[in-house]
């Protein structure tokens, strides 16, 4: 794979809204990108390491990298993608200053390993097809299972509709999981049950169709008035008082209750005149009504009104007794029930006259207790009443209602069974397709792992910590000169120490140059691919002196041998200029493609956006960016076009990094103040000077313009300040500025 182009880019940093330029080039096999600070480098890097890592970089961005295959889009990152980014966050997760983290290991062949390593890239291979192949058979086994529980679920669903019913019933309920139960328990017999013909499942049908009737309370137990009683009563009506008797109370009952019921009253309120006429009672005729109505009377008047009591609450008994209508029975038992609860209802009418009759006995000889009174001979062999007949056939209906539960209960599940037994052929062929996808899944999973844990083994003996340590350990100290800092091995990867301790408080040169060494060892990690990866270095010298610079680029050199496609990006303009010498040799043609541009960032702060343009010829042949600076100024100093001011904020830097130079080339003698302090030595008047430091200062990376409100008013002098700041130059050399004048004159200027 190749990165062909930041084709745009959206809400990333300074990549406000950008859009690769139709008439710029591609990248090539070699790609040099060079701009000074804050020209949007570091973000390009960003968008590079989010496409590494899937890592996003810029939550409200958007952006897409063409390459010689698929578009990359920052919505759908693929994994793995074989492209490695060194920047200053890989400086920040490589190397810290505590042990509670370690390098990854470096994963490269040595010496000797050569057939290991070439078995442990076939394992890598058949363990890719072997891992296709699990997921491939996971993937059958699911859709087989699934297909088998669609087919239980709408087999579920039709036994259901089939068997459902408005009362209490478990098929009201049933489902695919308890068909697949009953699908289990079916084929644990030793043979299937057979199918049923059309008239044993019309029956079947019938059965599980019939309701049960509600179960009925029985009536009680048989009514009867005990012999014992009857011969009480028989006795006590038949008795006579054994008191002193008035003759004429006794022939007129009616007087003789008046008369009982009178003595009551005088009695209980001591009364010695009759309260009715209010006379004087003669004490011999209250005497007579005493022994007439004497303690005998009494007795017996109570034993006649407790034996009434009883009959009647006997005869209350009876006539409460509600049977249930003959529709509430059973259908079979319906006509002996109709025939016994006539006899009971004839019975009941029979028992309850005999009761009364004994009641009438009792009030006669109540009201007449001098009188004998004799029952009906009947009565003795009447007074019962059986409940036993329609008690049992109360019982039948119950039990009968109780079975009919339990046969349609039994007939649903045969005609359930009957309906899994019809589809059994399908459910057998489903099976059997997942019993098989099972087995090669078993098998494929079983083959796969045996070839992880070959690569395990292989790896741990093609793999030494020891090799790449000491290497690195080595080439740091040929890079910072001493041989303080070491790599050891630890576990699964590296721990950097400073003489025998884990190393803390490293600069940002040491972090900076054990970052690059060991970015560059993991070029050689198996797990990239070389040949087709892609390698971003963005400003790798940053924090390390000149004299690291060419030991890096040494390295870089040495370890980019095979390569696909590497990018550069740096500030550095003598970084820049040693890689360019690398990339394009001024004799011969290059080793590889290259492509060389300039990015900046155009607009105000507010608005900065980024443009990536070919790199100037200036740039691209002279060892010096004296000669481009030049050209810039030169050009901005004779436009006449003054419409477009946001294409001169970066001029105010650009004209100081020229006059600085020019100056300390010119003045060399002059060690303090600066640029300010040079210009002071010039025939500038003061008004002329302080205009021009104003100007430079406008952006520039010096004190920033106190009164804002003056920006664009600095910006829209600004080809008259350049041209000044050229004026400058051809006074105090006018040999050198006209040999300027002559390099830059030919070019045509972009604005």
């Amino acid at each position: 794979m190749k990165v062909r182009k930041l084709a745009r880019a959206k809400n990333c940093a300074v990549f406000r809204d950008y859009a690769w330029p139709t008439t710029l080039p591609e990248f090539e096999d070699r790609v040099l990108i060079y701009g000074w600070n804050g020209s949007g480098k570091t973000t390009f890097a960003s968008i590079l390491r989010e496409a590494e890592t899937g890592r996003q970089a810029f939550p409200e961005g958007e952006w897409e990298l063409g390459t010689d295959s698929a578009p990359i889009r920052s919505s759908a990152v693929p994994a793995s993608l074989p492209i490695r980014v060194f920047d200053s966050e890989f400086v920040a997760d490589s190397v810290f200053t505590t042990d509670e983290r370690e390098l990854a290991p470096v994963l490269y062949v040595g010496k000797g390993t050569r057939a290991k390593q070439e078995r442990l890239e076939d394992c890598a291979r058949e363990l890719a097809a072997a891992e296709e192949r699990v997921l491939s058979l996971a993937e059958a086994k699911l859709k087989a299972e699934r297909t088998i529980d669609q087919f239980f679920a709408d087999q579920a669903k039709l036994i259901k509709e089939a068997l459902r019913s408005s009362e209490s019933n478990p098929f009201n309920y049933y489902d695919k999981g308890t068909y697949r139960q009953r699908v289990q328990a079916l084929a644990a017999l030793p043979d299937l049950p057979p199918r049923l013909t059309d008239a044993e499942r019309a029956q079947l049908r019938s059965a599980k169709d019939s309701r049960a009737m509600a179960a009925l309370p029985r009536l009680g137990d048989d009514i009867a008035v005990p012999a014992e009683l009857i011969r009480r009563v028989t006795d006590l009506v038949a008795a006579l008082p054994p008191s002193a008797s008035l003759e004429r109370l006794t022939k007129d009952p009616a007087v003789g209750r008046w008369a009982e019921v009178g003595l009551q009253l005088h009695e209980e309120r001591a009364s010695q005149a009759c309260l009715f006429c209010t006379a004087a009672l003669r004490p011999d005729t209250l005497a007579d009504l005493r022994r007439h109505f004497d303690r005998a009377f009494r007795e017996m008047a109570q034993n006649i009104d407790a034996l009434l009591e009883q009959m009647q609450l006997i005869r209350g008994r009876v006539e409460s007794i509600e049977p249930p209508v003959s529709v509430q029975i059973a259908t079979e038992l319906r006509s002996q029930y109709e025939e016994e609860l006539t006899a009971f209802a004839r019975d009941r009418v029979e028992f309850t006259a005999a009761l009364r009759s004994v009641e009438a006995g009792l009030l006669a000889k109540r009201n007449a207790p001098f009188t004998v009174v004799a029952l009906d001979p009947a009565v003795a062999t009447t007074l019962s009443l059986n409940m036993g007949r329609l008690n049992g056939i109360l019982g039948k209906h119950n039990d009968e209602q109780g079975d009919l539960a339990s046969r349609a209960a039994q007939a649903r599940q045969v005609l359930a069974d009957d309906l899994i037994l019809q589809q059994w052929t399908r459910i057998s062929h489903l099976q059997a397709q997942i019993h098989g996808v099972g087995e090669d899944l078993a098998e494929a999973t079983q083959a796969r792992d045996e070839l992880r844990a070959e690569e395990s083994v292989l790896q741990e003996e093609v793999v030494e910590h020891v090799s790449p340590a000491m290497e690195l350990t080595a080439e740091l100290a040929a890079f910072l000169g001493r041989d303080d800092i070491t790599f050891l091995p630890s576990g699964t990867g590296y721990t950097i120490t400073r003489s025998g301790v884990p190393a803390k408080g490293l600069s940002e040169g040491e972090k900076s140059a054990i970052a690059l060494l060991y970015f560059l060892k993991t070029l050689k990690d198996r797990s990239f691919d070389r040949s087709g990866g892609v390698v971003v270095i963005d400003d790798p010298i940053s924090s390390l002196d000149s004299n690291a610079l060419f030991c890096a680029l040494g390295y870089i050199q040495s370890e980019a041998e095979g390569i696909g496609q590497l990018i550069f990006l740096t500030h550095n303009f003598g970084f820049f200029r040693e890689v360019r010498k690398w990339l394009i040799p001024v004799v011969g043609k290059p080793a590889l493609p290259y492509a060389a541009y300039f990015m900046r960032c155009a607009g105000p702060c507010a608005a900065r956006h980024v443009v990536l343009e070919s790199l100037d010829d200036l740039l691209l042949n002279y060892d010096s960016e004296y000669q481009y600076l030049f050209k810039l100024v030169f050009a901005a100093s004779n436009t006449t076009d003054r419409a477009n001011i946001e294409q001169l904020f970066h001029y105010p830097n650009v004209a100081r990094r020229l006059l600085e130079a020019f100056l300390a080339f010119r003045m060399p003698d002059i060690s303090r103040g600066g640029l300010k302090g040079r210009l002071k030595q010039t025939n500038l008047d003061a008004a002329a000077r302080e205009r021009m430091l104003r100007f430079l200062d406008f952006q520039s990376h010096h004190d920033g313009i106190d009164v804002p409100e003056e920006d664009l008013s600095s910006l829209a002098e600004a080809p008259a300040v350049l041209q000044e700041v050229l004026n400058l130059m051809k006074d105090l050399d006018r040999p050198h500025f006209d040999r300027m004048c002559r390099v830059v004159a030919p070019h045509q200027i972009d604005q």
